[in-house]
C-alpha cells in the first residue's frame, strides 16, 4: 500500500506522518516514555504541502484533533479498542 492517499480529492490519509510511517505526528513519545502533544509549529511543518482541508492520521492510538492556523483539520480517530501504548507510557501536556 502507498504511505499516503487522498480520498475523493478531499481527505488526505496517512498512518503516522506524511513523510514517515513510523514517526508520531501529534503525540511523540519522549525518551523517558512520556507522551505529550507536538507543538502547533511542528504539526504544521509536517502538513506543509498538503492541500486537503481534512487530514486523517493514526499510529499513536490516541484520539486527537488539531485545527491548523489556516483552517485545515488533522484528526487521529485512535484505535477501535484500548490504546496500544496506554499501559506503557505516561501522558503529559
Amino acid at each position: 500500500m502507498p504511505a499516503t492517499r487522498v480520498f475523493r480529492e478531499k481527505i488526505f490519509l496517512c498512518h503516522a506522518t506524511p513523510a514517515n510511517d513510523e514517526v508520531y505526528w501529534l503525540d511523540p513519545v519522549l525518551p523517558d516514555g512520556t507522551v505529550r502533544m507536538s507543538s502547533l509549529e511542528t504539526i504544521e511543518r509536517a502538513a506543509d504541502g498538503i492541500t486537503e482541508r481534512l487530514i486523517l492520521c493514526a499510529h499513536t492510538h490516541i484520539a486527537r484533533a488539531v485545527q491548523l492556523r489556516d483552517g485545515r483539520l488533522i484528526v487521529n480517530p485512535a484505535a477501535s479498542g484500548a490504546p496500544a501504548t496506554a499501559t506503557s507510557i505516561r501522558f503529559r501536556m
